[in-house]
C-alpha cells in the first residue's frame, strides 16, 4: 500500500487527473475500476475520481510497490541525462515557479516525433541536472510550455514549474492580460494602421493559414497590432503585439496586408489584391542570406496582480535578438531603438 499526501501544489485538480499523472501506465478504465472496488480511496472513503483535491488529503493506493513501479515505468521518458540541458545563456528569468526561455531558432518547442530533442526536453534536463526536480516529481507535475512558437521563430517561451504557476499563466493568457511583443522585419515601408483585423482558417492540405478581410464561415477573427520602429531601405522593423493567437498569425496576416516577413519560406511573398496595403516594390530577399523568417518573440509584460507568480508580477522581460537577426538588421542600417521611460521603443 502507498499513501500520498496532497501538497498545496497538487490541490485544486480532480482525483482522476492526478491518478492518471501518477500512474501513467494504467488506463483510465482500470483506474475507475480500482476506485469502484476501493483499491484506491480518498481520505479512507470510496471515491468516484471527480473529487477536487485539497491540501492535506490522503490518497491510499492498495497496490504493491512493484505494481506501482511497473505502471510508472511504462511511460518513462528518455533518459534525461542523455539530453543536453538548456544552457544558462538561453535563460531570461528563473525562479522556483517559472522559467522564461529565449528559444533558439531551429528547435521545436515540443516533440513532433519520438526521436526529436525539443526545447521542452532540454528544459526538463536542465531541471534534473540542477537538482530543481527529482525523478519522482514527474508523477506529480511535468513542466511544459505555456506558449509555443514556430521551429524557426526565436524568442520567449514560458515554462511554469509548478501546477499552481501553470494555472496562473494559463489564466492570464486566456484573459489576455499578459502582453507578448514580437520583432518582425518586413518588406516594404509600413504605412498601415496599428490595429489590423482579419479572419483566418487553416488549410490542412498545405499546412498554411489563409487570411480573409471579411467574415466567412469556418474562419476565426484575428487581431494583430503593428507599430513601426524603424523604416529604412524599403524595409520596416515592426513591433508586433498579438491580441489573438492563431497558428502562423503574424506571418500570414502581414503577408496578406502586403508586408511579408523577410526570409519567410512559407509566407514571404506579396499577395497583390485590393486589400493589400502599399508595401513598396523592394524584393523581399534577405540582405545577409538569412535562412529563416525574421520573427522573434521579443518581450513579455506580466500584469500587476495576485494572479501571476509573485516574482514576475508587473515586470517586463526581453529576449536578446540572436546573431543571425542582428546581422540582418545591421545590413539594413537598422538597430532596435532604446526604450523610453515607459518602456516603449
Amino acid at each position: 500500500m502507498r499513501e500520498i499526501r496532497i501538497r498545496n501544489e497538487e490541490s485544486g485538480q480532480r482525483l482522476d487527473k492526478f491518478l492518471r499523472r501518477y500512474l501513467p501506465g494504467a488506463g483510465s478504465g482500470f483506474l475507475y475500476k480500482m476506485l469502484r472496488k476501493k483499491n484506491i480511496v480518498l481520505d479512507d472513503k470510496k471515491a468516484t475520481g471527480k473529487e477536487l483535491l485539497k491540501e492535506g488529503d490522503s490518497i491510499r493506493i492498495y497496490f504493491s510497490d512493484d505494481t506501482i513501479r511497473a505502471f510508472q515505468s511504462q511511460a518513462s521518458p528518455a533518459d534525461e541525462t542523455q539530453i543536453p540541458p538548456l544552457p544558462d545563456s538561453q535563460v531570461v528569468y528563473e525562479d522556483d515557479s517559472l522559467l522564461i526561455v529565449n528559444k533558439p531558432a531551429g528547435i521545436l518547442t515540443q516533440k513532433a516525433s519520438k526521436q526529436d530533442i525539443s526545447l521542452t526536453d532540454m528544459v526538463r534536463s536542465r531541471l534534473f541536472c540542477t537538482g530543481m526536480r527529482k525523478e519522482e516529481d514527474r508523477f506529480y507535475y511535468e513542466p511544459g510550455p505555456a506558449n509555443r512558437i514556430d521551429r524557426n521563430t526565436s524568442g520567449i517561451v514560458l515554462f511554469p514549474l509548478t501546477l499552481s504557476a501553470a494555472r496562473q499563466i494559463s489564466h492570464i493568457l486566456r484573459e489576455r492580460t499578459i502582453h507578448k511583443q514580437y520583432l518582425a522585419l518586413v518588406a516594404g515601408e509600413y504605412r498601415g494602421p496599428e490595429k489590423q483585423t482579419a479572419w483566418c482558417s487553416r488549410d490542412t492540405g498545405n499546412r498554411k493559414t489563409e487570411i480573409y478581410f471579411y467574415p466567412k464561415e469556418g474562419t476565426d477573427r484575428i487581431e494583430t497590432h503593428c507599430r513601426p520602429l524603424v523604416i529604412r531601405r524599403g524595409r520596416t522593423l515592426l513591433q508586433v503585439t498579438l491580441v489573438t493567437g492563431r497558428t502562423h498569425q503574424i506571418r500570414s496576416h502581414l503577408q496578406a496586408c502586403g508586408y511579408p516577413v523577410i526570409g519567410d519560406p512559407k509566407y514571404g511573398q506579396y499577395l497583390p489584391d485590393e486589400h493589400s496595403a502599399s508595401a513598396g516594390k523592394t524584393d523581399p530577399t534577405p540582405e545577409t542570406g538569412l535562412k529563416r523568417q525574421f520573427l522573434h518573440a521579443w518581450r513579455v509584460e506580466f500584469p500587476s496582480c495576485g494572479e501571476v507568480p509573485e516574482g514576475v508580477s508587473g515586470k517586463t522581460f526581453a529576449a536578446a535578438l540572436p546573431l543571425d537577426l542582428t546581422k540582418e538588421l545591421s545590413a539594413c542600417g537598422m538597430q532596435i531603438p532604446e526604450p523610453d521611460r515607459n518602456g516603449k521603443c
